[in-house]
């Protein structure tokens, strides 16, 4: 795993896997989307659609595939919630097609 990963479980992890609803959300945080750390401009995280879908569905451990989860929601989006908890851990959206 790498660091965003690890970020997005340690402070979402319940959520992600009781909530099927944010778990979508989390996907479309995830695509088409570009994440940097506030203290390097050369540390970047982005997944493909199939590799976000794979993330959450390890993450959820209930016997679900990538499939489950591509094209949960709209690619791209990032919402407060999510934005503003991976803030807290150093992180911001360098490019996303959409914003809340």
């Amino acid at each position: 795993m790498n660091k965003l990963n690890d970020d997005l479980i340690s402070l979402f992890k319940d959520k992600i896997c009781n909530d099927d609803k944010f778990a979508a959300q989390i996907w479309a945080a995830l695509t088409n989307v570009t994440w940097k750390r506030v203290k390097s401009n050369r540390v970047q995280f982005w997944l493909t659609f199939r590799e976000a879908g794979a993330l959450i569905a390890e993450v959820r451990d209930k016997g679900e595939t990538y499939i489950n989860w591509y094209m949960s929601e709209e690619p791209g989006v990032v919402t407060n919630e999510i934005r503003n908890g991976l803030a807290s851990k150093g992180w911001f959206v360098q490019y996303t097609f959409h914003f809340p």
